[in-house]
């Protein structure tokens, strides 16, 4: 569970979360994470608020690499439906040594509220920890 709370000169933003990992098999694991968000405009008083959610399965193939499966929902405006989003995707993760990490993802993102509405993103991440 997290929370974090943040403030500039325009907006102040509320953020709860719940997350976990569920093992399935040795290989096979679920990460799933649900959030509240509360952003208030200090300007003009109005504060949507909404849901997100998120999970991924995972396929650990080998050590440091995994594949995964992921499905997004989020409306974080819960009385503005034009918010609505949905996305479906897959990617891959290689940790090919300590500190690097490699992260691989193609995304189908709807809008429930523009039908037609279709948009698809591919990414790659590279990050380095120390």
């Amino acid at each position: 569970m997290s929370y974090l709370r943040g403030r500039d000169l325009i907006k102040q933003r509320s953020l709860y979360t719940l997350w976990g990992i569920i093992p399935i098999t040795k290989n096979v694991f679920i990460t799933s994470e649900i959030t509240h968000q509360n952003k208030i405009n200090l300007l003009s008083n109005i504060s949507p608020e909404g849901i997100s959610h998120s999970t991924k399965l995972l396929f650990d193939l080998w050590r440091g690499l995994t594949l995964y499966t992921l499905f997004e929902k989020s409306n974080l405006d819960k009385n503005n439906p034009i918010y609505d989003k949905t996305i479906y995707g897959f990617g891959t993760q290689f940790f090919p040594r300590p500190h690097w990490e490699f992260d691989m993802n193609l995304q189908r993102e709807t809008l429930s509220f523009y039908e037609d509405y279709r948009s698809y993103v591919a990414w790659i991440m590279v990050n380095f920890y120390l």
